[in-house]
């Protein structure tokens, strides 16, 4: 929990760094937690949504799994 840590870390306004998947926690500590955050970096970020559902998010990692190593991940997986 982001907003746990900036507290830990004596609290004030923070400025949050995302990076690829990370930029979603960034976005949603921001949203959240506003009066904490001073400002987000959002690096190497999607611009696409990100499914809400658990199963949705894991089969859209598993196509891109699948993209990057081809047949190596379904050899491997048998």
């Amino acid at each position: 929990d982001i907003a746990l840590v900036v507290r830990e870390l004596g609290g004030g306004k923070a400025i949050v760094l995302g990076h690829a998947f990370g930029n979603g926690v960034a976005r949603m500590m921001a949203v959240d937690h506003p009066s904490m955050v001073r400002g987000i970096i959002l690096a190497a970020a999607s611009h696409a949504l990100f499914p809400e559902e658990p199963d949705q998010v894991c089969n859209l990692v598993m196509g891109w799994c699948r993209r990057l190593l081809g047949n190596k991940l379904t050899a491997e997986s048998r």
